[in-house]
């Protein structure tokens, strides 16, 4: 079990900033918010470790709402199959989790998840590294800036590696980052819309893709517009 399960609520600080060894993580990660309410989480410095199979850095879950989590400046480094540094599976697409993160630097087999009708911000990320979708912005609205996104080749839920993927009309604006692997902006099945601008795309393969499947998701959008031109699926 992860050592910080969440209560409606209730908060949480962890600081770290002065701690330079690496803290192991528990079995299945660090914080879980399963089906409560009003729940901020902050965490500050530290460098974190898993071997994390199916696990999750932090998890929220099906019937978590009003929910603030808050990185500044945390290391955290996961080589175990499926894991994740934020996974939301289950969270409901009306629940409104919020998410800021600040510098740091983030190794996983799959990166940050944001699901439901919050508003994310990443800002400043020296590194993520997953060797499949690095973010995933589920019906959310996320802004991703001044950051370092590097992924693998794996296909994680039918999309492609991809530095920044978007699903559900999920809404991302990614300004001002470099960004290396096989895609840098993927549309799902579900739709949404990728804004990018000013960023560093030379080392991907290829620099936007949409899913080959768009008839199942009439009120879906698919949109990428990069510094301002428009594309679409064919």
């Amino acid at each position: 079990a992860r050592p910080f399960n969440m209560t409606s609520y209730s908060s949480l600080t962890i600081n770290n900033m002065a701690n330079a060894q690496d803290i192991v993580v528990g079995a299945y990660g660090l914080v879980n918010i399963g089906n409560v309410q009003n729940v901020d989480v902050t965490i500050n410095g530290g460098s974190y470790v898993g071997n994390l199979d199916n696990g999750a850095f932090i998890k929220v879950r099906e019937g978590a709402d009003n929910v603030d989590i808050r990185l500044n400046d945390v290391t955290y480094v996961d080589n175990g199959n499926d894991s994740f540094v934020m996974n939301m599976n289950g969270v409901d697409e009306y629940a409104t989790i919020n998410v800021t993160v600040i510098g740091g630097s983030y190794t996983s087999f799959a990166g940050f998840q944001v699901v439901g009708a919050g508003i994310a911000s990443f800002s400043n990320l020296n590194t993520v590294v997953s060797n499949g979708v690095a973010f995933e912005i589920a019906r959310a609205t996320a802004l991703i800036e001044n950051s370092s996104i590097s992924v693998g080749n794996v296909i994680v839920s039918t999309a492609p590696a991809t530095c920044v993927a978007v699903s559900f009309n999920g809404k991302a604006t990614v300004t001002g980052c470099a960004l290396s692997g096989p895609t840098a902006y993927y549309v799902y099945s579900s739709g949404g819309k990728i804004t990018a601008s000013e960023n560093n795309a030379t080392n991907c393969d290829i620099e936007y893709k949409f899913s080959t499947n768009t008839t199942n998701y009439p009120d879906a959008v698919y949109e990428i517009y990069i510094n301002g031109a428009k594309y679409t699926p064919n």
